[in-house]
């Protein structure tokens, strides 16, 4: 690990006069492999949150504080914002999940090596989705209880880049951006 890591990390930009920080989460199992992890819950290696923890104390040696963090549902983003906030002492501030802000969906292609996806799908590609799971499939969100109070159309079985925006759109404007 080391400090240009972190930084890049941790991306920050001024919109209407606040300083808005993002932050990947630290490493997963998956990305130990170069998997894609997408909508699988998958949790934090222990790298992942030392990373994780690194890259708040940086936060918090370029002067960063926080009034309030936005995280998607997936465990390793809670916990990257977890440990992030703790290392920059700022812990009494609202934390907001919502499935909005989850990872892009990547349908059937979600657990499969990056390499392996990439024959089989243009994940660059803006307009281009991966190929979908059906409802019925028991990894689309729609059977997961966590998402029970979502409408069933808003749930992706996966999307392009273009719908991702399109689903994160309403949470940036309504209470990030």
């Amino acid at each position: 690990f080391s400090d240009s890591f972190a930084l890049a990390l941790a991306r920050s930009f001024v919109a209407m006069g606040r300083e808005i920080v993002f932050l990947c989460s630290g490493e997963t199992e998956g990305d130990a492999r170069n998997a894609l992890d997408g909508w699988t819950d998958a949790d934090l290696t222990a790298r992942g949150a030392v990373d994780a923890e690194k890259a708040g104390a940086l936060l918090k040696a370029k002067g960063c504080g926080f009034d309030v963090v936005f995280t998607s549902v997936m465990k390793r983003s809670v916990k990257t914002a977890w440990a992030a906030t703790g290392a920059c002492d700022s812990c009494a501030m609202p934390i907001i999940n919502s499935w909005r802000l989850n990872d892009r969906h990547y349908g059937e292609l979600q657990g499969m090596e990056r390499a392996e996806a990439a024959k089989m799908c243009d994940l660059s590609a803006v307009d281009v989705a991966p190929p979908r799971l059906d409802c019925s499939d028991g990894r689309h969100p729609c059977n997961d209880a966590a998402y029970a109070s979502v409408p069933r159309r808003s749930l992706p079985g996966g999307e392009s880049l273009k719908e991702l925006c399109e689903r994160v759109r309403p949470m940036w404007d309504d209470s990030i951006g």
